[in-house]
């Protein structure tokens, strides 16, 4: 298994007929069994999977191509499938990721996290620090890192994401009670989905929004000091912070604001003090 995964070890799990069983973590491959004839030989399948011949036969058990394996070990043939999710992610810290081996990679990743906010969802402007209110709190940004991996740990993309720290938030001073809660999928919802879909044969799909919470507007905006990497000055040598007018991810109201703008009925009641019940 490569080093990527080595921080996700499989873990013990149990049916309940009381049967062993290993629950893996995404990107992984699940061996499954199954013997055949010869394979081809795979170097990049033989060092993931610690196998001396490997095939793809995807095709013939009707999924895309990469998604089934059928591998020869030292003990016999067996039949891996790929996960859903194929990466696995590892934080780098700031400091080594801009002057490791990938630098380019992770500043280019900077780079678009940057404009991203500044240009295509304007979820902040930069300001004088001067410009604060007297006694308005300013919190700090975090500038997170980190790289996406295959299933066979070869480097797939640097990612960046600029966050800020909402646990400097005081709760009752700098948001109000109802500001940061939001409702979520409850976890027995979501097996009975489950479970519904393998009864009638029917395939199960997902979706996600492109950084969703930078879409909601901030109730209050908020002032923030952008992380030391990114910290910029004016003409005049002055430092510039962060105006925050969109729900960036970490504020203890992020969750809240994107529930609002995306159900503007419930967002409203709660705001008002309504109490919902199911």
């Amino acid at each position: 298994m490569s080093p990527a995964h080595e921080e996700y070890p499989p873990q013990a799990h149990h049916d309940r007929a009381g049967h062993g069983r290993e629950r893996h973590s995404p990107g992984e491959w699940w061996v499954v069994g199954g013997k055949t004839a010869h394979v081809a030989r795979s170097v990049e399948v033989l060092e993931g999977l610690g196998a001396v011949d490997a095939v793809d036969v995807s095709s013939i058990c009707g999924e895309a191509d990469g998604r089934v394996l059928l591998i020869e070990r030292a003990d016999g043939f067996e039949l891996a499938v790929t996960t859903e999710s194929a990466y696995a992610t590892k934080v780098i810290p700031t400091a080594e990721a801009l002057a490791g081996p990938r630098a380019a990679e992770h500043k280019a990743a900077v780079q678009k996290e940057m404009s991203g906010h500044l240009e295509k969802f304007k979820s902040f402007t930069l300001v004088p620090i001067s410009a604060k209110p007297p006694g308005v709190r300013l919190i700090d940004m975090s500038l997170i890192l980190a790289e996406k991996y295959g299933a066979f740990g070869d480097f797939i993309k640097a990612k960046a994401r600029l966050v800020a720290r909402g646990d400097q938030q005081r709760p009752g001073i700098d948001y109000g009670p109802f500001d940061a809660t939001a409702p979520a999928l409850r976890m027995s919802s979501l097996r009975m989905m489950c479970a519904i879909a393998a009864m009638t044969s029917r395939p199960l799909s997902s979706s996600d929004g492109e950084q969703a919470y930078l879409q909601a507007d901030l109730i209050d905006a908020v002032w923030a000091r952008l992380p030391r990497p990114l910290r910029e000055c004016d003409a005049n040598g002055e430092e510039l912070v962060a105006l925050l007018q969109k729900a960036v991810y970490g504020l203890a109201v992020s969750g809240c604001c994107s529930n609002r703008t995306s159900c503007p009925s419930r967002g409203s009641k709660m705001r008002e003090g309504w109490m919902l019940t199911r």
